[in-house]
């Protein structure tokens, strides 16, 4: 049986307040999060990723994406 864990990680530009982006980003975060239960993946398996500067600034997948806003889903499969 295969496994998958999902990673949703929401990020907005620098554009706006440090509160107003984590709030965008936090809401996109349950708008995909609810869409994806929906279609059937158990909520337990979704870890979520708000907006945080450092983590953009940091993570080698987010680097390119410094000044932008958007939603990004890494999926990891495994066996059980």
């Amino acid at each position: 049986m295969i496994k998958i864990k999902i990673d949703i990680i929401a990020f907005a530009d620098k554009t706006g307040s440090y509160e107003i982006n984590k709030k965008l980003a936090e809401g996109r975060i349950k708008s995909v999060k609810q869409a994806l239960i929906t279609m059937g993946l158990d909520g337990s398996r979704i870890n979520e990723f708000p907006f945080d500067q450092k983590l953009i600034e940091n993570d080698p997948r987010l680097v390119k994406f410094k000044n932008e806003r958007g939603i990004l889903i890494f999926a990891k499969l495994g066996k059980l």
